[in-house]
């Protein structure tokens, strides 16, 4: 019988009916020519290995076959029988079945007394593999079930053994994934965690050194002081532990117990924020310059000095008077009424409306604080966005702030310019603008959650009041320096009003914003230019924009109302 060149080429073995040796080269070819890198030369294989054992049976069979019967040779007899018994490819068979059941037994007990990387286990898992009963397609069947049970439920006694099994039944093709039965998907499992391992010990995965981490009883204090940073990003140990809990599970019995508690406690808790400690050594070096170029070592420490002091005091104010009040309120408190979470939202309005009285400096000051106050508990109760870092600073809240009252800020500005003196206005006025962006969230959540129709019917319709209210003192009291600072206030109040409305309005919303700022910018630049004297420059900025953003409030809350009535 002719044999074809191409599959022992291929297997990188010579013609052989051995059909261990062909199952051998396939497995030592299987390593390197993955399905998952390489699709067409793992067919290829495949179909050489196929062919291979196709041509080796036909060997096998042909030896076996009895010679034809002359007429001259007895048909009965001892030892003609015992002959043919010998002969018969059945009896042979069962023997190699009842070799395979006692290569079972043996790897069971090697398995059971946790042996699975002895020498016998190995010896006894070959004589599975290369059994020339596997050539059978019903038994090859049989005894794959049969071991990947037996493996899967001795993990990870039978981790050296899973490997070897696993290419010999090719059970990581991708063509094979709707036929494996659970256990083969435990084991595959566990040869990927394995191979995730060896990584990791290696040094090759960026993890290697978290996972020494998670390995160590004690946390080193370099550890401990670089994990109570939120830098931008999680630290590498949880991150690592997190991908272990998801993807490696099996992983966990590796890690220490204590470390894991460790890292799972810190990573509940505030930490000291990484992007103020980063402004601040900026700074500390940039107020180096000037005195190291004028020769003042004096003047260099005063100025570090200063920095650290301020930016050391933002660091301890937003860890402890922000992140572990909303920690706390998230956590371990219970829900709290709608008051306590929407109560920062009538105190700005109110704080705006009091500096609107005349008063002494001191009182100046308790509003500024009260204002203050105000935002921070907007702050605390309403900012639920992803932790501020470099990587991503549209989260962080400044930049929020800056995005919300952009124009409005630019409005109050360039009118308060040109107001009478009333510096009790200017604290409460920015500090209700900063709070409602920040407490805007908890805003929306409560109007959606918590009101009843009635009670949005009523907050629309003194919206409205405000901003009809607002246009008119503008327009009919406005060239009274007295009640200019009214009128400014009462814009902002209608502004803070209507912005959790304005939210639920979607792209409408957006589109009035957009153009109420380009009207905004463009008549600022027309007013600046053709006018040289400041009273007119004033009444238009105050009054035309002010009506404007005014206006603009109004039919957002009349959209609102059209909204909640079809709704």
């Amino acid at each position: 019988m002719s044999t074809p060149d191409a599959p022992w080429s291929i297997l990188g073995i010579a013609p052989t009916a051995d059909g261990a040796a062909i199952r051998r080269a396939y497995a030592a070819k299987l390593k390197l020519t993955r399905p998952e890198d390489d699709r067409a030369g793992f067919e290829h294989l495949r179909a050489a290995y196929e062919l291979a054992l196709q041509w080796a049976r036909q060997q096998v069979a042909a030896v076996r076959a009895p010679a034809p019967v002359s007429a001259t040779t007895p048909t009965h007899g001892t030892v003609n029988e015992t002959k043919a018994s010998a002969a018969d490819p059945t009896n042979v068979v069962d023997v190699e079945r009842e070799n395979v059941r006692r290569a079972f037994g043996e790897l069971h007990a090697q398995l059971k007394s946790e042996r699975g990387d002895s020498p016998e286990a190995s010896r006894a898992l070959a004589k599975i593999l290369e059994s020339p009963a596997l050539e059978n397609v019903s038994a090859e069947q049989w005894v794959e079930r049969q071991l990947a049970g037996l493996l899967a439920s001795f993990i990870p006694a039978s981790d050296s053994l899973l490997e070897s099994a696993a290419a010999r039944f090719s059970w990581a093709r991708p063509e094979a994934e709707l036929d494996r039965t659970p256990p083969i998907e435990v084991i595959l499992s566990r040869l990927n965690d394995l191979h995730f391992l060896d990584t990791l010990r290696s040094g090759e995965s960026p993890y290697s050194a978290a996972f020494r981490g998670l390995q160590r009883r004690k946390i080193p204090l370099y550890s401990w002081m670089m994990a109570h940073i939120s830098k931008a990003g999680v630290p590498g140990e949880y991150e690592l532990l997190q991908l272990i809990r998801l993807h490696h599970r099996s992983l966990l019995p590796l890690l220490e117990p204590t470390a894991v508690a460790w890292w799972d406690r810190l990573a509940g808790r505030p930490q000291v924020s990484f992007p103020i400690i980063l402004l601040g050594l900026a700074f500390a070096a940039l107020s180096v310059i000037p005195g190291v170029a004028i020769g003042e070592p004096n003047a260099v420490l005063v100025s570090v000095g200063n920095i650290a002091a301020v930016f050391t005091g933002l660091a301890l104010w937003k860890l402890y008077l922000l992140d572990w009040p909303r920690h706390l309120l998230r956590t371990k408190l219970p829900v709290p009424p709608v008051l306590v979470l929407l109560g920062w939202f009538p105190a700005s309005i109110a704080v705006v409306l009091l500096a609107l009285i005349p008063a002494w400096s001191f009182v100046s000051w308790i509003l500024a604080v009260l204002a203050a106050c105000a935002t921070q508990w907007a702050w605390i109760v309403g900012w639920n966005g992803a932790p501020g870092s470099l990587q991503n600073v549209l989260t962080m809240p400044v930049f929020r702030v800056l995005i919300y009252n952009f124009v409005a800020g630019m409005w109050w500005l360039s009118a308060a310019g040109k107001m009478p003196p009333v510096p009790q206005l200017h604290a409460p006025v920015l500090c209700a603008l900063a709070g409602s962006a920040l407490g805007l969230p908890m805003a929306i959540a409560v109007w959606e959650q918590r009101l009843t129709s009635p009670q949005r019917w009523i907050w629309l319709f003194a919206t409205s009041i405000v901003a009809i209210v607002a246009v008119a003192v503008l327009w009919f009291l406005a060239d009274r320096e007295a009640w200019r600072p009214v009128a400014a206030a009462l814009v902002i109040v209608a502004l803070l009003m209507h912005r959790h409305i304005a939210a639920m309005l979607g792209k409408r919303q957006q589109e009035l914003r957009f153009g109420w700022m380009v009207t905004f910018f463009i008549g600022l630049i027309v007013v600046t230019v053709q006018s040289e004297q400041m009273t007119p420059q004033f009444d238009v900025v105050l009054t035309g924009f002010g009506s404007l953003l005014a206006s603009t409030v109004l039919l957002c809350a009349l959209m609102a109302m059209w909204n909640e009535r079809q709704g």
